[in-house]
């Protein structure tokens, strides 16, 4: 008498596979994400939403893909390996969307010198029409930058011995606001350099610099 050998557990739904594992990779790419953030090596905002959708896509695509692959040709995707894969896969494509947006937004920020090699980034956060970085530079570095953009020195008070007018003692007033880990006013010493561009949009755009020379730290933001 012949025994049935034991039928093999049903494959999941391609779109049950695509779902979860979509879901998975999103919530990967968050944490990787998150991660990649505090450490400096990737911004936060725009930059860390689409580093994630990209993470969420590329699980849901790649695992589904894998697994219809290996059942064509008689086999099957165990779940300890689709989930190897989106681990994988969320991590290489953080690492990626890091690698190019971080050295993007940097050269914006540094625009016309090139990025020093000695500049590190401490936190960063990109928006749609700007971003706010804070780092660290060698003091050479950073004067030359200074200079090279042409920013002017703000003081904490307005005087009748500057050229500068109540929207420059603004930007400071309104920059030097404590949120997260935007801290600029919490640095001993810290001067202020801004300079309003005009554009061809009414408001034009800014930039802004919260230099502490005791610890070589800038909290730079730019924006229109």
């Amino acid at each position: 008498m012949q025994t049935a050998s034991p039928a093999s557990p049903p494959h999941p739904a391609w779109w049950v596979r695509f779902t979860g594992f979509g879901g998975l990779g999103l919530g990967l790419g968050w944490l990787a994400a998150w991660i990649a953030e505090a450490n400096g090596m990737l911004f936060g905002g725009v930059d860390a939403f689409v580093a994630a959708m990209l993470s969420g896509c590329g699980c849901a695509f790649g695992v589904t893909i894998a697994a219809a692959i290996l059942k064509g040709r008689g086999g099957s995707l165990p779940w300890q390996a689709g989930l190897v894969g989106a681990l994988v896969l969320s991590f290489g494509t953080t690492s990626v969307v890091s690698l190019f947006s971080t050295r993007k937004n940097l050269e914006t920020l540094i625009n016309p010198m090139p990025v020093p090699a000695e500049l590190r980034v401490l936190r960063g956060q990109r928006y749609l029409h700007g971003m706010e970085v804070h780092f660290t530079a060698a003091p050479e570095a950073i004067s030359a930058l200074i200079k090279s953009k042409r920013l002017v020195e703000v003081p904490a008070e307005p005087g009748d011995d500057n050229n500068l007018d109540i929207s420059d003692h603004s930007a400071r007033r309104q920059s030097g606001k404590q949120r997260g880990w935007w801290r600029p006013t919490s640095m001993p010493g810290a001067k202020f350099y801004y300079l309003h561009h005009k554009s061809q949009a009414i408001q034009g755009w800014a930039e802004g610099w919260w230099v502490n020379g005791a610890t070589n730290e800038v909290y730079a933001f730019i924006g229109g």
